[in-house]
């Protein structure tokens, strides 16, 4: 098993934080935010954007294989058990809405995805 890149962790935080980095070392804002529920068409957007020639996105390369499924990833795995219904309804419940308003909410307000937890239940 390949140990994990410290950057990994930068998936458990809102990714927010990395845009509002980007502005601030670059003093401008960030021109592009594809979605991974469309990733052909935004990875050809970019790749536009970037004057790329167009190309399919290689899904193939499996760069993640220290946290993807497949990887027995520790971290994962709790988080997987965390989120699936394995406790009473009560037990979810609870680690949904703490995983939507300490995490997600942000990402989710700001770039309009909507959650099992909405905004006002997080106050």
């Amino acid at each position: 098993l390949t140990e994990a890149p410290l950057f990994l962790w930068r998936h458990v935080f809102s990714q927010l934080g990395i845009m509002h980095s980007y502005n601030r070392v670059f003093d401008r804002r960030v021109e592009f935010v594809g979605s991974l529920e469309a990733m052909n068409s935004s990875w050809l957007q970019l790749l536009d954007l970037v004057k790329a020639p167009p190309r399919p996105f290689n899904n193939t390369c499996e760069t993640h294989g220290y946290s993807n499924a497949k990887s027995g990833f520790k971290a994962r795995q709790m988080m997987t058990s965390l989120l699936n219904v394995t406790g009473t309804d009560d037990q979810h419940s609870a680690y949904v809405r703490a995983l939507e308003c300490a995490v997600l909410l942000p990402d989710k307000v700001c770039l309009g995805y909507s959650g099992v937890v909405g905004p006002s239940e997080c106050v």
